[in-house]
């Protein structure tokens, strides 16, 4: 098994237990709910672990111990803390201005909790550091900041719909002994034994548009970020134009081929009013997104069946074949009969 395969072994296992174990957990009861063999923890054991297992032992310890923070910090941080933060970010617009607002958040809420950003507009970058931490005694620290940074990374980018290129991570702690499996999910330079824990990139991803929902966001958990995979940062994801564009396409396929935006926002739990926004940011229009998937729809049909062009027209909920006509010689520039004749047999 190689590193780019992001197993982890028995002791990245156990140190993540090691908080739930301090507490007197039912450690075989987390190991169970979250799927993993006992054996895994086992001091001999050459047991490792996937992604989904561990997206899984973190949801599970989350739950378990109510504490976003897994019994690593002295005084725990309730989920519905992490609720609250989240519902102060919900109308934020870009990257730069919801990570400003949570972490401004926590800062407030917490002697005990440091967030730090910084623009270092020269070299045109962005960092965010996490650090000093009141630590229980014993808890790896490499661990807990590798957690911390890992979630900070996978939530900003799934909060774009895009996988934020880093251009270096760096630990307080000395590098780790034995497998850096853990450190493949970054893809990018690392460095220990530095002054702070934080993450760089290029500040231009602070101007991004935030793609999300505030129902989407309202529900994301920050371990789930609709990845089941810890491993698989969120960069390939839908942005709100496709999720509306598919949204649009069931709709057809239940026959309505005339959806209002309300319907579609319905269909995407937001606000009708919200969804025409924050397609304006992703530079859209419902109307423009509409109108092409009827386009791929007839071209579809008409390239793929051999239907008649006047039941093409009544499949995409035209009246009359004439205003089908009209329309796709306005998306093509050919009618429909020259069009398929031009592209239906090569």
């Amino acid at each position: 098994m190689t590193e780019s395969d992001n197993m982890l072994n028995s002791d990245f296992i156990r140190g993540f237990l090691e908080g739930a174990k301090r507490q007197g957990r039912d450690i075989s009861a987390i190991l169970k709910a979250a799927g993993i063999d006992n054996a895994a923890i086992d001091d001999n054991s050459d047991a490792l672990i996937d992604g989904k297992q561990l997206q899984r032992l973190l949801i599970t310890l989350t739950k378990e111990m109510d504490d976003v923070y897994m019994g690593f910090v002295k005084d725990r941080y309730k989920p519905v803390l992490n609720t609250a933060a989240l519902k102060m970010s919900a109308d934020c617009k870009t990257l730069g201005e919801n990570v400003r607002v949570r972490t401004e958040f926590r800062e407030s809420l917490r002697d005990d909790v440091h967030y730090q950003f910084r623009v270092n507009r020269k070299q045109h970058e962005f960092s965010l550091t996490v650090d000093d931490f009141e630590l229980v005694d014993g808890m790896d620290p490499h661990l807990f900041y590798w957690l911390r940074l890992s979630t900070i990374y996978r939530y900003h980018s799934w909060l774009i719909g895009r996988r934020i290129k880093l251009n270096r991570v760096s630990f307080s702690s000395a590098e780790p002994e034995g497998s850096h499996a853990h450190l493949a999910l970054f893809k990018c330079d690392i460095s220990f034994n530095q002054p702070k824990n934080a993450v760089f990139f290029d500040d231009k991803y602070l101007h991004c548009p935030v793609i999300r929902t505030e129902t989407e966001i309202m529900e994301s958990f920050v371990y789930i970020a609709h990845h089941l995979d810890w491993f698989e940062v969120p960069g390939s994801d839908l942005s709100l134009a496709r999720q509306v564009q598919k949204a649009i396409e069931a709709l057809q396929d239940n026959g309505e081929f005339q959806p209002t935006i309300d319907i579609v926002a319905k269909q995407l739990r937001v606000n009708a009013r919200r969804l025409r926004s924050q397609l304006a940011r992703e530079n859209e229009s419902f109307q423009q997104i509409k109108a092409k998937v009827r386009q791929e729809t007839a071209i579809k049909k008409l390239l793929s069946t051999g239907l008649s062009v006047s039941t093409v027209a009544l499949e995409l909920g035209f009246t009359e074949p004439g205003d089908f006509s009209r329309n796709f010689k306005r998306w093509t520039g050919l009618s429909p009969s020259e069009y398929r004749a031009k592209y239906g047999e090569e």
